[in-house]
C-alpha cells in the first residue's frame, strides 16, 4: 500500500512523461552519439597517423566529391522517407525507382567527380585517391543512406543507427588493418580501405532492408517523374553540401594542404555539436512531413514547439566550442595549434545552421520545396563568390566569413517564405471556413 501510495506522489510530483518523439529522438541522439563516439575516434586516428598534410590531401578530395552526393540521390531519400510515412505497403513500387535513379546517376556523376576532381584540386593529389573516394561516396553512400529511410519513416531508428555506426566501425576496423599491412601510410593507402569499407557496409545494410520490407519492385514506369518531383530536394541538399564543403576545395586551391587539414578539423568539431540538432530533426521528420501536409501553418507551429530546447543547446554548444579550442593539441596533436582561432571563429556556426535546418524544414513539408531549393541554390553560388574572392585574401578567416554571411542571408529568405506561407494558409483556410 505505501509502494502504490509512493509510486502515486511520484507521478503527481513528476506529471511528464517521454512521448514517441522524445523517445525517438533520445534513441537517435544516443545511436547519433555512439556514431560520434567512433567518428571522433577514427578522426584523431587519421589526424595523428596521416599527418596534416595527408590529412589535408584526404578532406581535400572528400570536399570536392561529397556536395554531389544529393544529386546521385535526385531527392529519392525524402522522397522515399515522404512516401513510406503516409503508407508502408508504398516501399516497394518507391524503393525500386529511388534505387534506378540513384545507380544510373551514381555512375554519371563518377566521371564527373572523377573530372572535376582531377581539374580543380592541387596536382599533388594523387587520382587514385580521387577515384577511390568518388567511388566510395557516390556509389556506395548514396544506397546506404536510401536504405536507412524507410525504418525512418515508420519511426523505427534501430535499424538506421545500426547502419550509421557500423560504416564508421568497419571504417575503424579498416584503419586498423591498413596501420598492420602498409608500410607507409598515407591518404592514398586510407583511400583504398576506406573504399572497402563502405562497400562492405552497403551490402549489409540492403540485405538487413530486404528482410524487413521484402524486395523492391523494379519498374521504369513514372520514373522520369520522380526524378522531376525530387530535383528540387536535390538542389537543396548539394547547395547545402557546396556551402558546408566549398571552403575546404578552396583552401586547398588557393592556401596549402596544412591549412587545409587544420581548418577541416576545426570544421569537425562543429559537425560534433551538431548531432543532436540533426537527431531530432531525423527522428521528427515523418510527423513534420504529417503536419506540413496540413498547410504551413501547421508545419510551422510544430517547428515552433521543438524549437526551445535546440536554441539552448545549440548556444551552449557554440561556448563550448569556443572555450575548449585550446584543447585541441591534446587530442590531435602540436602540428593542429592553428586549428584553435578556427574554432572560435566556428563557434557561432551550430546556433546559425540549426535556425537554418528548421526553417527549411518547416518550407519543405509545407510544399515550398521549389523556393526552398531556389534560396539554396543561391546560397551555394553566394559561398562560391564570397570564397573565391575571400579567401586569397583571407585565408581560413575569409572561409569562415562566407559560411556566416551566407548562412544568415538565407535564414532570412526562408523566414520570408513561412511567414508569406503562413499567411497565404492561415487566410485561404480562413475563407473555407466562412464559405462554409
Amino acid at each position: 500500500m505505501v509502494k502504490i501510495l509512493f509510486q502515486s506522489y511520484l507521478a503527481n510530483f513528476f506529471p511528464w512523461r517521454p512521448g514517441t518523439l522524445a523517445k525517438n529522438t533520445f534513441l537517435v541522439t544516443g545511436g547519433m552519439t555512439l556514431r560520434a563516439g567512433l567518428q571522433f575516434l577514427l578522426f584523431i586516428c587519421l589526424a595523428r597517423f596521416l599527418g596534416i598534410q595527408e590529412y589535408g590531401k584526404f578532406i581535400a578530395v572528400l570536399a570536392v566529391i561529397t556536395f554531389m552526393v544529393p544529386l546521385v540521390g535526385f531527392g529519392m531519400p525524402t522522397l522515399l522517407l515522404r512516401e513510406v510515412s503516409m503508407d508502408r505497403s508504398r516501399f516497394a513500387h518507391q524503393f525500386g525507382k529511388s534505387l534506378i535513379v540513384t545507380s544510373f546517376c551514381a555512375v554519371l556523376f563518377l566521371l564527373i567527380g572523377f573530372l572535376v576532381g582531377d581539374w580543380l584540386l592541387p596536382k599533388e593529389i594523387s587520382r587514385k585517391i580521387v577515384f577511390n573516394v568518388a567511388l566510395a561516396e557516390l556509389f556506395f553512400w548514396p544506397i546506404i543512406l536510401l536504405s536507412g529511410k524507410p525504418f525512418q519513416a515508420i519511426e523505427s531508428f534501430t535499424y538506421p543507427i545500426v547502419f550509421s555506426s557500423g560504416l564508421i566501425l568497419l571504417r575503424l576496423i579498416g584503419f586498423g588493418l591498413m596501420l598492420v599491412a602498409v608500410a607507409h601510410v598515407s591518404a592514398e593507402s586510407w583511400s583504398y580501405f576506406y573504399l572497402l569499407a563502405t562497400a562492405l557496409a552497403m551490402i549489409c545494410d540492403m540485405g538487413m532492408l530486404f528482410r524487413k520490407f521484402g524486395l523492391p519492385s523494379l519498374n521504369f514506369k513514372g520514373t522520369f517523374s520522380v526524378m522531376r518531383e525530387g530535383f528540387y530536394f536535390a538542389l537543396s541538399d548539394a547547395s547545402s553540401r557546396v556551402n558546408s564543403e566549398i571552403d575546404k576545395v578552396f583552401l586547398a586551391r588557393f592556401t596549402n594542404l596544412r591549412i587545409t587539414g587544420a581548418y577541416s578539423a576545426a570544421y569537425r568539431f562543429t559537425d560534433i555539436i551538431m548531432l543532436p540538432i540533426n537527431a531530432l530533426i531525423g527522428a521528427s521528420g515523418a510527423r513534420f512531413f504529417r503536419e506540413g501536409a496540413k498547410g504551413m501553418v501547421n508545419s510551422s507551429y510544430y517547428a515552433k514547439k521543438l524549437l526551445p530546447i535546440p536554441i539552448i543547446y545549440s548556444g551552449l554548444g557554440g561556448l563550448l566550442l569556443f572555450f575548449g579550442a585550446d584543447f585541441i593539441p591534446l587530442l590531435l596533436g602540436q602540428g593542429f595549434i592553428s586549428s584553435i582561432p578556427m574554432l572560435k571563429w566556428l563557434a557561432i556556426l551550430p546556433l546559425i545552421l540549426m535556425i537554418r535546418s528548421f526553417f527549411s524544414m518547416v518550407v519543405i513539408v509545407g510544399g515550398r520545396t521549389r523556393y526552398n531549393g531556389i534560396v539554396f541554390l543561391a546560397g551555394a553560388m553566394s559561398n562560391v563568390g564570397l570564397n573565391f574572392y575571400l579567401i586569397p585574401h583571407f585565408g581560413w578567416s575569409g572561409a569562415v566569413l562566407s559560411t556566416i554571411v551566407v548562412e544568415v542571408m538565407m535564414i532570412f529568405f526562408l523566414w520570408l517564405i513561412i511567414d508569406f506561407g503562413s499567411g497565404a494558409s492561415f487566410k485561404y483556410e480562413r475563407l473555407l471556413v466562412d464559405g462554409d
